[in-house]
């Protein structure tokens, strides 16, 4: 007994709850409006783009922060930023709240950031500035890109917050 509940009580409680979670899961991705999210081409077209811009920026990052280091993905910084990242990619297949909601910053805040970085570049100095113009370029790009379909999206007309 533990608060006055025997042990068996709460495990069943539990269960359910888990039960009653994956029943709700399954019966939103047997909706026809989740299975016209993860068929529209847009929506992934952005998705898709938002994340490699986001890639991008932690390159650019890495290299402002630590440069001449070699193979970026070899700095311990690069994972604690990208594993997160795709730890978001794969949540968004669920097209969640937050999954979207960090979509939508990610797309509003990668270009600032990019050019945040860029300045910085040049105010320090850096050697090969060339990396932090290509990155910004592909990242407006790619945010531009990403904006455009995100606007013919079915997930900006009835995505989560809809």
């Amino acid at each position: 007994m533990r608060f006055g509940r025997c042990e068996t009580c709460v495990k069943g409680r539990k269960a359910t709850i888990r039960a009653t979670k994956s029943q709700n899961r399954a019966a939103r991705r047997q909706s026809p409006e989740w299975r016209k999210l993860r068929n529209d081409v847009p929506t992934f077209v952005a998705s898709v783009c938002v994340y490699l811009a986001s890639v991008s920026v932690i390159v650019a990052l890495l290299g402002l922060v630590a440069p001449n280091t070699g193979f970026p993905m070899g700095q311990p910084l690069f994972w604690v930023l990208a594993v997160p990242l795709t730890f978001w990619a794969v949540a968004l297949g669920s097209y969640g709240p937050v999954s979207v909601a960090i979509f939508r910053g990610l797309m509003i805040a990668d270009v600032p950031v990019i050019l945040i970085i860029l300045g910085c570049a040049f105010a320090k100095g850096a050697g090969g500035v060339g990396l932090f113009v290509g990155a910004a370029v592909v990242t407006i790009l790619l945010v531009g890109i990403a904006a455009f379909f995100y606007s013919k999206s079915a997930l900006r007309v009835q995505g989560p917050f809809r």
